[in-house]
């Protein structure tokens, strides 16, 4: 882990969306980071390790087991409502990315 001193950078973009505009400062704490991405091999390891279950493997909140997916969409969207561009997948997890038909080798 790395830790980053934080510090203000500009945010947004005029150029596209318009969800992204105004650019603005914004001022960050410091803090920790892997100086490394986490991969999924990473993520086995730690779990046969373990014994460890996700969230989403278990189900959680009144939900069976998945996860939100993104889902690209073909252009802006309305930002009220996150179903727009994220969707509950059944069976979504770290194993399968996209839901029941997903999984590691197929990305």
């Amino acid at each position: 882990m790395r830790l980053l001193e934080g510090g203000t950078f500009r945010m947004g973009s005029g150029r596209f969306y318009p969800e992204e505009a105004p650019v603005r400062s914004v001022r960050l704490s410091p803090f920790w980071i892997d100086e490394v991405p986490v991969t999924n091999c990473d993520i086995r390891e730690f779990t046969d390790a373990t014994g460890h279950v996700t969230e989403a493997e278990r189900g959680s909140g009144g939900w069976g087991p998945g996860s939100l997916v993104f889902r690209r969409t073909a252009g802006p969207v309305p930002l009220d409502d996150p179903r727009h561009w994220w969707s509950f997948e059944e069976g979504a997890s770290w194993r399968r990315p996209t839901g029941l038909a997903s999984n590691l080798e197929r990305l």
